[in-house]
């Protein structure tokens, strides 16, 4: 499988590249009065406004490291960008298709597979994962309301 990964306050994470569209420096974004928290704001993809998420807000991370790329998620007939610290590269590489047993309760939902590098693990996100956190922001803003 080919996975494109990327940082988030020192753990590293993949996505298949067959849901990944782009990746692109973080651009300026546009916030939204009473958006659901986690959603930064939206981007103009080429005449295109696509939402843009922080992951770290549903995964607890605090982090004041700032948020450089954002990777464009394709899905069947919708895009996100789903914003990271680092994009480290795009590795060929086989995915164990289990979630082990040190994987926070918050991320099990997101996660596939995983495999190990020299530097650790590297955990794969389903290729639903970041409209799973889109939908846990819109399901947390209902709370809120």
């Amino acid at each position: 499988m080919q996975v494109l990964t990327f940082s988030l306050e020192g753990s590293t994470f993949g996505l298949p590249t067959s849901v990944v569209g782009e990746v692109i420096r973080m651009p300026s974004l546009t916030g939204l009065p009473g958006a659901p928290m986690g959603l930064l704001g939206l981007m103009n993809l080429r005449g295109r406004m696509l939402p843009v998420v922080d992951p770290r807000f549903w995964l607890h991370i605090e982090s004041e490291n700032p948020l450089k790329h954002v990777v464009v998620v394709v899905g069947e007939g919708e895009s996100m960008g789903l914003a990271v610290e680092q994009v480290d590269s795009i590795i060929e590489t086989a995915v164990h298709e289990d979630v082990p047993d040190m994987v926070d309760e918050r991320l099990k939902p997101l996660i596939s597979g995983y495999f190990q590098t020299e530097r650790g693990f590297v955990f794969v996100w389903h290729s639903h994962g970041p409209y799973f956190l889109w939908d846990l922001m819109h399901q947390a803003g209902e709370m809120l309301s």
